[in-house]
């Protein structure tokens, strides 16, 4: 994968405010704008402080264009929507969601038919700009029938048309910014050049700060890792109850907002090496250092184990982290256009006091991409570009408009998963740089506010001609200079461009925690999620061998507590593009399954992730069979795929009606639709091995059938055969 094609997406949205009448609609309430792809915008989204100009860009015919989850929205509404909000049943009742057993069997908001509805389990909390009140808001997310470019036009302007819909939007999606490469330098040449050692003279971060790191997951059982996740004290592991109230059943160490369950595990490896810069534990004999030493590591995962992901997720994701006690987010994911539903989720990270770190994108671009392009709109966000070794911008690094400060981003080694460590470019290894300095100065003086924090940043960086009109304050941050200034001077003196600050409380205590001693599955691919953070079946791994501990201590400017074994030598383990993983003895014949049914008739490929299974079980492969239900029924079938030597292989999907088939998390074949029986086919280079392999598949009216080949290296098309298909 080449860094300037890793761009992540993101797109404008709003959520307004609209009265709420019994009915659950406003007679003759006009919109105030009208957008040129001709959505009709509510008027009372002033009174959230949303921009005009921000509101037609975000329902533009070019920002609606912007990639999405095909035929889902993301829709803001008030409170009382439980009570309002008109629901139709599969029964043809009309009810309101307070007095509907069950989300499933809803056919239609409004006018708007659905196949599902989910809700957000944070709400939100922001201020009426007309009125000075603050009120409450949730979020929904809907899955239409009618999932055309048309169809989702209609279902937003119908949608703003409802009392109870504050705005709704396309749920966009983001990815992870940065790409691995070999390493060259494999050293912390960042951390030198930041002043890190001589910032660590004196504090070397505090077991009470929290950093929420926002991405693809951590690897809580890396070596470098381990002692400085976040536990969640007022959760009790594996008793199955919500302990402490905040929605989440057993998140003892974090989140996993893209399979909805309590094992934030990286697949990846973005999100562990994001993790290892911003708290590796330092001066503990293994690996590397992170800038902040003793903090604690929030693990929220929002994006897949192929580095995508979405809004709904990340705004969930940005809740969690700010009502369980992080004051620090790192996030680096992003690109396309503007959310409101970003927007709003800012807000009330900007409420609590949290501060907002973001990678500035890497598309050589003279702009910052979203979300850290709200640095222009939001004093609690702070938006990153890249340096490398001579003191120049990255070549991939975005500047300019938007765009605060620069940190080390190319060639940065860090933790990935599995106790390895390998060398990441991006302004994705950039932004953990000015997250970690962020935790370790705030930590020393709990009582700052966040503009003061930033402040401390912006002001002390080391002045670098090749920043000149590139970024805000022309320098690349200095850990030294910001910890002083934040140890001398603590008095509050807000940012000289930004608003005065609102005091904060001290950040929330985090209790050290043992991480669970199982790893999970580091395969890029949308696999099974494991029911608990700590799955007891081992996953396959990218590589058998670990990079080598490094002997030889990093160079420092003087006397420190460097950690006495820092970054890896010379030899560490190559980067594959399309990694497979080792097979181990836990490995079954067989693949997967979960069956679903619907009472509607699906016009393509549900989002069964988001579907209760009526059955799941265990087949031999991937042929399905005919069900004594004819119409309206779907599998998801998962496993690993063993192929036997290194090039390109062919998949095919022969179904009646649709079907899609991933390899690592990448879609191959797309074969979605209702149709007679079709076959498509993709291919994607694979190295031997295991690979995840899945294949959702659903039978609306008509005849049935699903049949899965490959062909490869000495293999000629043929059905995937029993003995090469697997699973835990």
């Amino acid at each position: 994968m080449h860094k300037h094609r890793s761009r992540p997406i993101f797109t404008t949205s709003i959520l307004g405010l609209l009265l709420i009448t019994a009915g659950g609609c406003v007679p003759g309430k006009k919109a105030s704008l009208t957008s040129d792809a001709g959505i009709s915008i509510p008027q009372a989204a002033s009174e959230l402080g949303i921009e005009p100009d921000f509101l037609l860009a975000a329902y533009s015919k070019k920002n609606l264009e912007k990639r999405a989850k095909p035929g889902q929205l993301v829709a803001m509404v008030k409170s009382e929507w439980r009570d309002n909000l008109p629901l139709k049943l599969r029964s043809g009742d009309v009810k309101n969601f307070r007095n509907t057993s069950e989300s499933a069997s809803i056919t239609a908001v409004g006018s708007v038919e659905v196949n599902s509805i989910s809700v957000a389990k944070s709400p939100m909390k922001i201020k009426n700009q007309k009125s000075g009140s603050e009120n409450q808001f949730e979020v929904i997310r809907l899955d239409l029938r009618d999932i055309s470019n048309a169809g989702l036009s209609k279902a937003i302007n119908s949608l703003h048309a409802l009392g109870s819909v504050v705005l709704a939007e396309p749920n966009y999606e983001m990815n992870a910014i940065g790409v691995p490469n070999d390493p060259r330098w494999p050293s912390l040449w960042g951390l030198e050049k930041i002043g890190a050692p001589a910032a660590w003279d004196s504090w070397q971060g505090d077991s009470n700060f929290t950093v929420a790191v926002i991405d693809t997951g951590i690897d809580y059982n890396h070596e470098d890792l381990k002692d400085s996740i976040w536990k969640n004290t007022k959760e009790i592991a594996a008793n199955n109850i919500d302990d402490d109230g905040n929605g989440y059943i057993d998140d003892v160490i974090g989140w996993n907002f893209h399979w909805a369950n309590n094992n934030p595990m990286d697949g990846n490896g973005h999100g562990t090496h994001c993790a290892g810069t911003v708290a590796g534990k330092g001066n503990n004999g293994v690996g590397v250092a992170g800038v902040s030493w003793n903090a604690k590591l929030m693990p929220v995962k929002v994006l897949s184990d192929s580095g995508s992901g979405y809004n709904f997720d990340i705004y969930e994701g940005i809740m969690y982290a700010l009502n369980n006690g992080a004051k620090v987010t790192s996030n680096s994911y992003g690109g396309g256009g503007a959310s409101s539903l970003m927007a709003t989720a800012l807000t009330a990270a900007k409420n609590k006091g949290v501060l907002f770190v973001a990678a500035a994108g890497n598309e050589s671009a003279a702009t910052s991409s979203y979300p850290a392009y709200y640095s222009k709109t939001y004093d609690n966000v702070l938006s990153i570009a890249s340096t490398d070794k001579l003191d120049a911008l990255s070549s991939f690094s975005n500047y300019g408009d938007g765009v605060n400060i620069a940190a080390p981003g190319s060639d940065i080694v860090s933790t990935v998963p599995n106790n390895g460590y390998q060398s990441y470019s991006g302004t994705s290894m950039a932004t953990p740089h000015v997250a970690g300095l962020a935790t370790l100065i705030w930590s020393k003086n709990p009582n700052l506010t966040y503009l003061q924090v930033k402040d401390a940043i912006l002001t002390t960086g080391d002045a670098l001609p090749a920043l000149v009109g590139k970024v805000d304050t022309g320098t690349r941050i200095n850990a030294k200079k910001a910890l002083d200034k934040v140890s001398v001077s603590p008095s509050p003196t807000p940012a000289p461009t930004t608003p005065a600050p609102t005091p904060t409380a001290a950040p929330t205590t985090a209790a050290p925690t043992p991480a669970p001693t199982t790893p999970a599955p580091t395969t890029p691919a949308p696999t099974t999620p494991a029911p608990t953070p700590a799955p007891t079946t081992p996953a396959p791994t990218a590589t058998a061998t670990p990079t080598p501990v490094p002997t030889t201590p990093a160079p420092t400017a003087t006397p420190t507590p460097v950690p006495t074994t820092p970054a890896p030598t010379a030899t560490p383990t190559p980067v594959t593009t399309t990694p497979a993983p080792t097979p181990t003895p836990a490995y079954k014949s067989g693949v997967q399954y979960s069956y679903f049914t619907t009472a509607v008739t699906w016009s393509d490929i549900p989002n069964f992730d988001r579907m209760a299974p009526l059955k799941q079980g265990v087949i031999a492969n991937f042929a399905v069979g005919q069900r004594t239900q004819t119409t309206n029924y779907g599998f998801s079938l998962k496993a690993f795929i063993k192929v036997p030597r290194n090039g390109t292989y062919t998949f095919f999907t022969s179904s009646d009606d649709g079907s899609r088939l991933w390899i690592n998390g990448t879609v191959v074949v797309e074969n979605g639709g209702t149709h007679t029986l079709r076959e498509r086919s993709g291919t994607i280079n694979l190295t031997a091995g295991y690979h995840a392999i899945r294949v959702d598949y659903f039978q609306g009216t008509g005849n049935q059938g699903l049949t899965v080949s490959y062909q490869g290296p000495r293999i000629t098309k043929q059905k995937i055969p029993n003995s090469a298909l697997f699973y835990q």
